[in-house]
Parts: structure tokens; C-alpha cells; sequence
């Protein structure tokens, strides 16, 4: 099933597609499918590898807490460190604003 949609183009790109669409013995609109499934393909794969590059930084520090004997935080642990992080740096941030 296809949906419509319409794209607004410049001149240049317009004319690069309707020739090789033409040289393809393709529609435009086939061209611009093909062109997106493979764009959104890599881009998702490229999602995909940073992803997987985090977790395993993730993993490697994990590990080098774990064997430096430092206790992992969990859940709600994790939020109110975050909230007093959040909370010591905007405190941080006004105090510089008001001269402080």
C-alpha cells in the first residue's frame, strides 16, 4: 500500500532525478522509495552501531567499577543522583549569573 505524499525539491535535485529516472526506465517515485529504503536503512543501522558502541562502553565501565569495588547505583537511586546533579548545576549556573 502505498501513501502520497509531496516533497518540495530544488530545481537541481528535480532535474538530477527525472534524469536518471529517465535513464533508468524508472518513475521518479520508484527512484525516491529506493533512495529513502536504503537512506533510512543506514541510518538505522548506524542507530544500531551506536547502540551497540555505548552498551559496550557501558559494560566496560561496569566492569571496571565492578573490580574497583565501587557498588552500582540502582533505580531510584539513579534518579535522585541525577535530580541533585541537575539541582548543584543550575545552582552553579545562577550563582555565576548573579555574580555569586
Amino acid at each position: 500500500m502505498y501513501t502520497r505524499v509531496q516533497f518540495v525539491l530544488t530545481e537541481d535535485l528535480h532535474a538530477r532525478l527525472r534524469r536518471l529516472a529517465e535513464e533508468r526506465g524508472e518513475s521518479m517515485s520508484a527512484l525516491a522509495r529506493e533512495f529513502l529504503e536504503r537512506a533510512l536503512a543506514e541510518a538505522e543501522e548506524q542507530r544500531r552501531e551506536r547502540r551497540r558502541k555505548v552498551l559496550a562502553r557501558l559494560a566496560e565501565a561496569s566492569k571496571a567499577l565492578e573490580e574497583a569495588g565501587v557498588k552500582p547505583l540502582e533505580g531510584d537511586e539513579v534518579v535522585e543522583t541525577l535530580r541533585q546533579m541537575r539541582e548543584e548545576r543550575m545552582n552553579e549556573l545562577v550563582g555565576n549569573l548573579l555574580g555569586h
